[in-house]
């Protein structure tokens, strides 16, 4: 079976230098905003401080391999792979699982009651065939587009 992990270390890609993003992070309270505040709380050899809510290329992504972030996304350069641009190919993930049926409708209720306490998707009641009224008391209409449709014949 082979390997889906990589061999290397990620920080070859950046030369004889490497970057420790770090920022965003709460302490006692307080943000920490600067390389000092971060030192000072064991936080060491931070060479970048990420504002919070602030996307950046050093930051949100493998920065050789990304050539800029637009609307917080990492466009990769070659050899940059998945949403990050990373150096090698991201495995995909596993299927989602199947969505849930949604449940069945319920039936009208017998001639002479009202529709209680429910959660109908739609609705369409003919009144007429030994129905002369229709009552609803604390119901959900939650289709999309609800519409509540009486026929009468």
């Amino acid at each position: 079976m082979g390997s889906t992990g990589l061999s290397v270390s990620l920080l070859r890609w950046v030369g004889a230098g490497y970057r420790f993003v770090a920022g965003c992070l709460t302490v006692a309270g307080r943000v920490l905003t600067t390389a000092a505040e971060l030192e000072l709380n064991g936080i060491t050899k931070v060479t970048t401080v990420a504002a919070c809510g602030e996307c950046t290329k050093d930051g949100d992504c493998f920065a050789p391999l990304t050539t800029v972030v637009v609307d917080c996304r990492c466009q990769c350069a070659a050899g940059g792979h998945g949403d990050v641009c990373v150096p090698a190919p991201v495995p995909a993930g596993p299927p989602l699982p199947p969505s849930p049926l949604p449940p069945p409708t319920p039936p009208p209720p017998p001639v002479g009651e009202c529709i209680s306490d429910m959660v109908y998707p739609e609705v369409a009641q003919a009144v007429g065939g030994g129905l002369s009224w229709l009552c609803y008391r604390n119901v959900t209409f939650s289709g999309g587009g609800m519409s509540l449709t009486v026929l009468v014949g």
